[in-house]
């Protein structure tokens, strides 16, 4: 039999294993007595023996898995058409700009077979078209050889040569001086021939020149004059417009959103979903380098939406989920902008900068500026209506109107509220919006404004006119 040493509580079980020379003898289940062993005279048996160890407090293992607050990142950009349509529209040559003549032209190759210029139909005019390129790439000469194969074989005067992808800007360029009367751009199917196009420009300035300017497969996008820096077509761009009102751009206009998800934990993401609370069409354009469906730690995951502009502060949500390690990660961004012109879109605004050698600022954007109504700010009800938006300082006005005043667009004002002219929103719901509390527009507008009336009165009279009073004429 076998005793328990003190300090000691459990013993091993019974025989384990079978090996005399390692086992315990020590049965638990008899009192820890051994099996009976029979020994003769002077015979000794060693292998009888017991193993007594001691139990110690239980040990609890928990687990733990690190999961990063909210790993997944959503950034929300918008990009709207710009209202200002900065020299759109004027002649580019006209001396009261300033910007001398072209010393280089910038062109957006889009395939196309239509004329649109104010030059006469004969100094801007496709003078060969044999086809779309089948790849999209072509190979483009502009110089002042008419001939397209001598051109290519690089006779007269090289502007420009060099594969252009469609929707690509290319460059035409006199290094030495300003363009001559004509210049010719000859797309090719590739850098050995098969020619596709050939159009004539008029470049020397005795025709207008405007940005926008369409001739075959070339666009005008910008022009640098031997005066002033390169000017170009407005162009949207892409802004993290969380405040409002955001940016302003015309109603009927395309407004572009392009959504960023980044990881910016320590695990991959799976299931990532994006919405957004009013579009529904979403497109995933690129970043998942790896192509395994997860957002990986080093991965931005862009998306694209547009939506056609609608009057008013347009204020949406996109939201992004995704789960790590088994839990669910989610993040939000907002985008807002301001439609301007209710009721449809009316085009571009005149350009601001020179207009007959007076600078009017900001004040081109607006349909009327009322600077000053504290005799009587009437709005008068037209059979036609009234499209585009309208500036009041209503700090001065009294704003009333005269019978139903059909009216598309935004009315701001440096008060808190329209007066009388609130009625007209209300009239036009859809169409028509208010924005209160715009100090600095106005301040701004008026200084336009007194600007103007500065350079007006600074401006020589007409000969014969000097002494004519405003009631003569």
């Amino acid at each position: 039999m076998f005793v328990t040493p003190d300090g000691f509580n459990g013993v091993s079980p019974f025989q384990e294993g079978n090996d005399p020379a390692v086992d315990s003898d020590a049965n638990p289940d008899n009192g820890l007595m051994s099996d009976v062993v029979t020994l003769t005279s002077g015979e000794i048996d060693d292998t009888i023996d017991a193993g007594f160890f001691q139990l110690f407090a239980d040990i609890n293992l928990e687990k733990f898995t690190r999961v990063d607050a909210n790993p997944i990142q959503l950034t929300k950009l918008v990009a709207v058409e710009p209202i200002d349509g900065g020299l759109i529209g004027q002649d580019l040559c006209d001396d009261a700009l300033g910007l001398g003549k072209p010393e280089a032209l910038i062109f957006e190759y889009i395939p196309g077979n239509t004329v649109d210029t104010d030059q006469d139909p004969s100094k801007a005019v496709i003078l060969s078209n044999n086809g779309v390129d089948d790849d999209g790439t072509s190979f483009i000469v502009v110089s002042d050889e008419d001939d397209a194969n001598k051109a290519l074989d690089g006779d007269g005067k090289q502007f420009f040569r060099g594969n252009v992808d469609f929707g690509e800007l290319f460059e035409a360029n006199d290094n030495t001086d300003s363009f001559g009367s004509k210049t010719f751009i000859h797309f090719f199917d590739n850098a050995n021939g098969g020619l596709l196009q050939t159009i004539e420009y008029h470049t020397s300035c005795s025709q207008p020149i405007q940005l926008g300017d369409v001739i075959g497969n070339a666009t005008l996008f910008g022009y640098d004059g031997e005066d002033a820096p390169l000017v170009t077509i407005p162009q949207p761009e892409f802004v993290d417009a969380n405040e409002v009102p955001g940016p302003e751009t015309l109603v009927g206009t395309t407004v572009e959103f392009r959504y960023e998800v980044r990881n910016t934990g320590d695990s991959e993401i799976s299931n990532v979903m994006l919405t957004d609370d009013r579009i529904a069409d979403i497109t995933f354009v690129e970043g998942d380098t790896d192509g395994d469906g997860n957002l990986d730690t080093n991965e931005t995951w862009i998306y694209t939406a547009s939506e056609v502009a609608t009057g008013g502060l347009v204020t949406n949500k996109g939201t992004v989920t995704g789960v790590v390690n088994g839990n669910t990660t989610v993040a939000f961004d907002t985008a807002n902008y301001t439609g301007i012109g209710g009721g449809g879109s009316p085009g571009p605004y005149p350009p601001t900068g020179h207009i007959g050698g007076i600078d009017l600022g900001d004040l081109t954007k607006y349909l009327f500026f009322f600077a000053n109504g504290s005799q009587d700010a009437n709005w008068q009800a037209a059979t036609k209506g009234f499209a585009g938006d309208v500036v009041v300082d209503g700090i001065q006005a009294h704003e009333r109107t005269s019978g139903h005043v059909s009216y598309g667009g935004t009315i701001y004002t440096n008060a808190s509220t329209l007066g009388a002219w609130q009625d007209i929103v209300h009239d036009n719901p859809g169409q028509a919006n208010a924005v209160t509390g715009q100090t600095a527009l106005v301040a701004d507008l008026e200084a336009d404004l007194n600007s103007a009336f500065s350079q007006i009165n600074a401006l020589t009279a007409t000969s014969g006119f000097s002494n004519r009073s405003s009631t003569s004429l």
